[in-house]
């Protein structure tokens, strides 16, 4: 199936009955089982439906980074290609007068800069093992231990003046069955 189809087939499969609901309306009140059952059902169609475009939506968003890398990679060795030519002819520029260090030209500039040196620590180097070496410090962070402070509290009733407790709230949630359809009577 072509993408083009694909996008074709989950507009038809979803835009047809998600439609047909006004939102702005209060909700309809659920006043027996059948219809809690049913609104679930209703529910998880449209978390399926959410779903299913999201994954259509990951998916050509990943179509488009693919492209965009590729394209990127090409262009960037191209660039790669022009900038190693210009070095070689600046290298050359240099060797032959070494006081020639840029050179200016109508796109731009290029030149030849020393970089300062720099110090490089070994991969297998470890610190905690060199404690008595002048150079090795030790850095420490401050944190808020939030468990110790539950344990504290749940034992004093204290806290610090710098915190607080905040109640919980009751959340509702749903949880509809993975196979279930719109809701509709079989």
């Amino acid at each position: 199936m072509s993408d083009n189809n694909y996008v074709d087939v989950i507009q038809e499969e979803f835009t047809g009955d998600l439609d047909e609901f006004d939102t702005s309306q209060p909700p309809p009140v659920v006043q027996e089982n059948e219809g809690a059952e049913i609104a679930l059902a209703r529910i998880a169609y449209r978390d399926k439906a959410i779903d299913k475009i999201k994954a259509l939506r990951d998916y050509k968003c990943q179509q488009a980074v693919e492209w965009a890398n590729r394209e990127i990679i090409k262009i960037e060795k191209q660039k790669q290609w022009h900038l190693d030519s210009l070095k070689y002819f600046m290298e050359g520029i240099n060797r032959s007068n070494p006081k020639v260090k840029s050179l200016s030209f109508p796109s731009g500039k290029i030149g030849l800069r020393q970089t300062p040196q720099r110090i490089e620590i070994d991969a297998d180097f470890v610190p905690s093992e060199h404690t008595d070496d002048p150079f090795v410090v030790a850095k420490t962070t401050h944190v808020v231990a939030k468990e110790d402070m539950k344990a504290h509290l749940k034992n004093t009733g204290e806290l610090p003046d710098y915190a607080s407790v905040v109640p919980g709230k009751k959340k509702f949630y749903y949880q509809p069955n993975e196979e279930v359809s719109d809701g509709e009577q079989t």
